[in-house]
């Protein structure tokens, strides 16, 4: 199956979202908001394993096609956010400024 959303890109079933380099787009737990114009998605970088590496962030105009906006939470040496512990499920809110990130652990 493959749906389309754009003429610039596509999404098959299976198959990974990959990044501007060409890298998948670590977006576990994920969880998108909509703001200027973009959707952004903020998801558990997994890449290592199930411990806590990071929370990185992507961004989309059409879901097909992503950009990595960089990690948005590094991992710790101790702590809630230490690299042995277990984050999921990031969701980000705009309902203040500055934005606000909550995750469980």
């Amino acid at each position: 199956m493959t749906i389309t959303f754009s003429s610039s890109g596509s999404i098959r079933t299976g198959e990974p979202f990959k990044d501007q380099h060409g890298k998948v787009a670590q977006l576990h737990g994920v969880g998108v908001m909509a703001h200027a114009g973009r959707y952004y998605a903020w998801g558990e970088e997994k890449s290592n394993g199930g411990t806590f590496t990071s929370v990185e962030c992507y961004s989309t105009t059409n879901f097909s096609e992503w950009r990595h906006e960089g990690t948005s939470l590094g991992s710790t040496t101790e702590g809630d956010t230490a690299r042995y512990r277990v984050v999921e499920r990031p969701k980000v809110t705009a309902a203040t400024a500055p934005w606000a990130m909550k995750a469980g652990t």
